[in-house]
């Protein structure tokens, strides 16, 4: 019969994935995993079965932690405007731990050469389903703008979604080699570009006439 746990499992994979995202999978030893959680390692390979699994359990921790705060104002904001915010927290999170460590996913995927492929495959496959929920909630965005008649063509949707969210990657990667001028820049020219994916202004001037006719 197994003993009953003696810590909190999603306290432990905290510190599990803040020291794989400051460390690295490699540089990272059992030692080390084990002195961040706090547990032995008997505890260890009960619950996570040795250091590969410990490291599957961090990143999807990560994506249902870290990752859904990037995602939560979707829910509070619509269209131009959710995206606008998704972006704003990029930039506020630039100074904080995350932000000077960059992305979780992106240090691993630079690292995986120290992976064996099946390692390499899973990895890769955990990434994409993270990515593609961001990618989603971009998409999404863009869909209530065009729904709200907020949005001119731009053609198609799902490619714009995948612009933002690869724009999105490469500030964070900015965030965190502490280019705080280069990140604004990029921010700013973004939010410009959002301006004029906005309903045209003319379209505007041609309601606002019609609105005010006597």
């Amino acid at each position: 019969m197994a003993r009953p746990r003696q810590y909190d499992r999603q306290e432990v994979l905290a510190r599990a994935m803040l020291l794989f995202w400051e460390k690295g999978y490699e540089a990272a030893s059992v030692q080390d995993c084990l002195d961040a959680m706090g547990i032995n390692r008997s505890s260890m390979y009960q619950e996570f079965r040795g250091k590969y699994g410990l490291f599957l359990s961090a990143l999807e921790y990560y994506g249902a932690t870290v990752i859904e705060r990037y995602l939560r104002d979707f829910d509070s904001f619509r269209g131009l405007d959710a995206i606008r915010r998704y972006f704003n927290v990029i930039m506020m999170n630039r100074g904080t731990l995350e932000g000077r460590s960059g992305c979780f996913i992106q240090n691993m995927i630079i690292e995986r050469r120290v992976f064996d492929e099946k390692f390499e495959r899973t990895v890769a496959g955990k990434a994409r389903v993270i990515h593609r929920r961001v990618e989603d909630r971009l998409y999404g965005a863009l869909v209530q703008a065009r729904e709200a008649g907020a949005l001119a063509e731009i053609g198609d949707l799902r490619q714009g979604a995948r612009f933002l969210f690869t724009l999105g990657q490469g500030l964070i990667v900015l965030g965190k080699a502490e280019n705080p001028l280069a990140a604004r820049a990029a921010r700013d020219f973004l939010f410009r570009l959002l301006d004029s994916w906005a309903t045209p202004a003319p379209l505007v001037r041609r309601l606002r006439s019609v609105t005010h006719k006597p």
